[in-house]
């Protein structure tokens, strides 16, 4: 009787081994499954600022001059940036910058005129 007492312990002891196994490897799953999330979001952000903000920028870039103004851009990973220039003075800001957060996507625009200092 004490033998299968101590072979149901054992049992016992291997299901919560088991579980708290499983569990670390859902864990381990769930962070690989994150990251890959977070760098698709990556992805698509860049791809977004190169193929669809850029170009626009550079469209506009064209209407500036038409307007003798010069459309400076400037652009990292997730934001893009245009300066709009007259004769070297400021005029105003329009920027673009993209967010993910818990995989979803935020897209926000800015505009903003310098301040009396001209920066």
């Amino acid at each position: 009787m004490a033998e299968k007492s101590n072979m149901r312990e054992e049992l016992e002891m291997d299901d919560w081994k088991n579980d708290l196994e499983v569990y670390f490897g859902e864990q381990k799953v769930t962070k690989k499954e994150i990251k890959a999330r977070e760098e698709e979001s990556k992805k698509v952000i860049k791809s977004f600022i190169k193929e669809e903000v850029i170009p626009a920028f550079e469209a506009l870039q064209k209407e500036f001059a038409k307007h003798k103004r010069d459309f400076e851009i400037d652009a990292k990973k997730d934001w893009a940036a245009g300066l709009v220039k007259k004769k070297k003075h400021k005029e105003f800001v329009y920027e673009v910058k993209i967010n993910a957060d818990e995989g979803k996507l935020m897209v926000s625009k800015s505009v903003y005129t310098p301040n009396k200092r001209g920066s």
